[in-house]
């Protein structure tokens, strides 16, 4: 049972670093946007260098 709680510590440690991080990343409504519009430039530029 130890060992449950010391995974579930973990899992929960884990998940508050990434949910602080994201929320840091995009802060506000127009941040979320860039990050949005960004990573569909960055997919559409590998797509266009694949076909090439």
């Amino acid at each position: 049972k130890e060992d449950v709680m010391v995974k579930k510590t973990i899992a929960a440690i884990f998940s508050v670093l990434v949910l602080s991080t994201v929320l840091t990343a995009c802060n506000t409504t127009r941040g979320v946007g860039e990050d949005i519009s960004d990573g569909g430039n960055a997919i559409s530029g590998a797509a266009t260098k694949a076909q090439q």
